[in-house]
């Protein structure tokens, strides 16, 4: 026997109607009124709580966020890392087989040689290979920190804070000088 999904709502709400008719008078009235009060008030009180503000998910890991995007150390503006020379050497000059010698301890004077110890030129490009080395990013550059060269990326708090909730419409802000994600 197959049984009407449609015929069995309808016979429902028929029995529904007859039980409601078969009220008092003053029952159906209160019943009414409590319907056309509770509506509102269901609706004023769910709209409250959408108005509330949210409360926050949490703060910023912004180590786990810098190493997500494969740099080595951060502060909590900056995720960097130590340029390997020979690999902007290599780069450059399009290469897989070069070395870097420094002509003095400035970290300007290295120059990239190849096997037979040649000079073939120095790095004149480092910002270009922070941006090859953690692409897609554009804004990463390059600094040096006391004698060594570092990728640097600041860090964007609100890309932080959707990165690490897995959403996209958080923001960051700071409450006693912590981070928080809102």
């Amino acid at each position: 026997m197959e049984v009407n999904i449609f015929n069995v709502g309808i016979d429902l709400v028929t029995k529904l109607i007859d039980f409601i008719k078969s009220w008092p008078k003053w029952l159906k009235t209160t019943v009414a009124i409590l319907l056309i009060l509770g509506l509102p008030l269901t609706g004023f009180f769910v709209g409250v709580r959408y108005a509330l503000p949210s409360p926050s998910p949490g703060g910023i890991d912004v180590a786990r966020y810098c190493k997500s995007l494969n740099f080595n150390t951060n502060n909590r503006d900056l995720c960097s890392s130590d340029v390997d020379l020979t690999d902007a050497c290599n780069w450059q000059y399009k290469r897989n087989d070069l070395s870097i010698v420094f002509t003095s301890a400035n970290p300007n004077s290295g120059i990239c040689t190849d096997p037979q110890s040649s000079p073939i030129g120095g790095i004149n490009d480092m910002a270009g290979y922070c941006r090859y080395k953690y692409s897609p990013s554009t804004t990463v550059e390059a600094a040096l920190s006391g004698n060594t060269w570092n990728c640097q990326l600041k860090v964007n708090p609100d890309s932080a804070c959707n990165w690490q909730y897995q959403r996209n419409d958080l923001e960051a802000r700071e409450e006693n000088g912590i981070l928080y994600c809102y």
